[in-house]
């Protein structure tokens, strides 16, 4: 009766060792599961972070070169408001030469009447 006792109880510790084990496999299958599953988020979220990059430079670079533009426009603008401004005072200096020689011209004519 004693080693029938002895068979059962060894038999049950060898079944609680199967079962055990058993769980220790489902329980490591499922970690595997969320350990591939973390991977493919790092791999998609890694592919994101490269296109947001991507994009990053791009719009850096649409940025340098709008700014580019920019300067490059306001320096055509202050070069031609100085032609502007140089041509009038040109204007204004060939306006009054014109009037001295008009005003002369008119007091010679008058002064031979």
């Amino acid at each position: 009766k004693q080693q029938l006792n002895l068979h059962c109880v060894t038999a049950a510790t060898g079944l609680c060792g199967v079962i055990a084990c058993l769980q220790a496999i489902t329980y490591n299958k499922q970690l595997r599961e969320q350990i591939d599953n973390l991977r493919r988020e790092r791999r998609m979220f890694e592919a994101i972070d490269s296109n947001l990059d991507k994009e990053l430079a791009r719009i850096k670079r649409n940025i340098a070169d709008t700014i580019t533009a920019v300067n490059e426009a306001h320096t055509a603008k202050e070069k031609g408001l100085s032609e502007v401004n140089a041509l009038k005072l040109a204007a204004e200096k060939e306006h009054a030469q014109f009037e001295e020689e008009w005003r002369q011209l008119t007091h010679i004519i008058e002064d031979d009447r």
